[in-house]
This record gives structure tokens, C-alpha cells and sequence, in this order.
């Protein structure tokens, strides 16, 4: 009886999504495909996926969790490639409200190296995986700052992890960037 249950639910569906004007439904082989009808539709709701997980944990200094390992952002770098310009600019252009460029702030400072020895004992104890995701968020997450003309001037990001990071024509005068890890990091053009 449950999988008759199911296969009415799917049904419904299946006929409800007929109706969806920005998917499509494929059938090929007995196994049903849905996709945008649109790649921009689908690097939209990535964008945008991307960005509620990025508010919600470090949408305000005081609720700022650990990086998760699920978290979109930390997964690739954004910039190699591997994903849609459109996710980009949908990123660039979000990054010009206030409270998603105070979150990726957020996320960048997360990057940091701790100072006290009893957290460093503790960031140790941390897995190395753990650890490349926030450096691979925080590289995102200031070149998407970056790249929606964001000033850095007289920031305090010493210790900050953001190897590989495209700060071209970035304003960084008076930035503390003392102890970071900047190995790759491109800062042609920027303002020092």
C-alpha cells in the first residue's frame, strides 16, 4: 500500500511539474530528467543558494558558526573555471548589499590563524580538510568582494588565509595584512 501511495504522490508530481514554464522534463531510457529550461534560470537559484547558506551562518558577528563542510562556497574555487560566469556575476551583484558583503567579511575573518597558544593547540586538533574549505570560502568570498568593487582600506586581516585570490585592482591602502597566507594571490593594479 505505501508504494502505492507513493506512486499517486508521484504522479501528482510529475503532473504538477508539467506545468513549471522554467523546467523541462526528459524522458530518455525509462529515466525521467528535469532541468532548467535555461542554464541562467539554474546559475540563478545557485547564486542564490550560495548566498542564503553565506548570511545564515555569518550573517551577524555574534551568531558566526564554524565553516560548514557542506557549504557551497568552500567546495571549488569559483574562479578556476569550474563554475558558470553567471553564478559569478549573480554573486558580484548580491555582493552589493550591505548585509551579504558584512557576511562575507565574516566568512573572511574566519580564515584566521589563531594567535593564543591554547587555540592553536586547538587548531591543530582540527582536520586539514576543514581547514582548505574555510581558506577556499574566504579566497571566494573576498575576490567576489573584490570583484563588486568593495574597499578594503584600513581593514585589519592579519593572519587571514586567502591563497589564490584575484584582488586585482583592489583598494587595500592601510590594510593589515600581516601574517597572512597570500601565496598566489593576485594583486595587480590594487592600491597597497
Amino acid at each position: 500500500q505505501t508504494l502505492e501511495i507513493k506512486a499517486e504522490e508521484q504522479k501528482e508530481i510529475d503532473g504538477l511539474l508539467c506545468f513549471c514554464p522554467l523546467i523541462q522534463i526528459d524522458n530518455n531510457k525509462g529515466r525521467k530528467e528535469v532541468k532548467f529550461i535555461h542554464k541562467s534560470l539554474r546559475d540563478y537559484f545557485v547564486a542564490t543558494k550560495i548566498e542564503e547558506e553565506i548570511i545564515r551562518q555569518f550573517g551577524n558577528e555574534c551568531s558566526a558558526t564554524e565553516n560548514s563542510p557542506e557549504m557551497i562556497l568552500n567546495q571549488k574555487c569559483l574562479f578556476d573555471g569550474f563554475v558558470s560566469i553567471s553564478v559569478i556575476q549573480f554573486l558580484v551583484d548580491a555582493a552589493s548589499e550591505e548585509k551579504f558583503s558584512a557576511a562575507l567579511i565574516q566568512l573572511i575573518q574566519k580564515s584566521k590563524l589563531p594567535r593564543k597558544p591554547e587555540r592553536i593547540t586547538h587548531a591543530i586538533s582540527n582536520s586539514q580538510e576543514n581547514r582548505q574549505g574555510m581558506v577556499t570560502a574566504a579566497t571566494n568570498a573576498i575576490t567576489i568582494l573584490n570583484a563588486a568593487g568593495n574597499d578594503f582600506q584600513n581593514l585589519d586581516f592579519s593572519n587571514i588565509s586567502i591563497a589564490g585570490a584575484i584582488l586585482r585592482n583592489g583598494r587595500f591602502a592601510g590594510t593589515d595584512f600581516t601574517g597572512c597566507d597570500l601565496q598566489g594571490v593576485n594583486f595587480s593594479g590594487a592600491w597597497l
